[in-house]
């Protein structure tokens, strides 16, 4: 019987991902076994791509590597620490305050310093 293992924001294992999927619990991001042509595997990148979560083939290695119990059966999902908020969340906020909603937009972040930067000089700006 399969162990449904979600430890340290990493959900390993198939019936374990498919039910994070079905939960519709905020995932970044899904690595699935590279080759591995499964039903159940291309069910779960299917449900995940429909859901706009990444999905990313990735080597047994690497699947190995991330693994916290070396029983993830080809899948490994990162899930999300927070859930993210919508843009009409942002919205609703910024209404809530009687303010105008100030948004902002950052594309290609490649530096955590930079996106830190970003989000203090973003809070005291006051942006929703």
């Amino acid at each position: 019987m399969e162990e449904n293992v979600i430890k340290n924001d990493i959900i390993e294992g198939r019936n374990a991902v498919i039910e994070a999927l079905r939960a519709g619990r905020a995932i970044d991001k899904i690595f699935i076994a590279k080759g591995d042509v499964d039903k159940t595997l291309g069910h779960i990148a299917s449900k995940a791509r429909s859901a706009g979560i990444v999905v990313v083939e990735a080597d047994r290695r690497k699947l190995d590597f991330m693994s916290q119990t070396h029983a993830h059966q080809g899948v490994v999902a990162l899930a999300a620490v927070r859930e993210y908020a919508t843009v009409d969340d942002i919205l609703n906020a910024a209404r809530e305050k009687g303010e105008a909603p100030l948004i902002v937009v950052c594309d290609e972040l490649s530096d955590p310093h930079n996106l830190g930067a970003i989000l203090r000089t973003a809070d005291a700006a006051g942006a929703h």
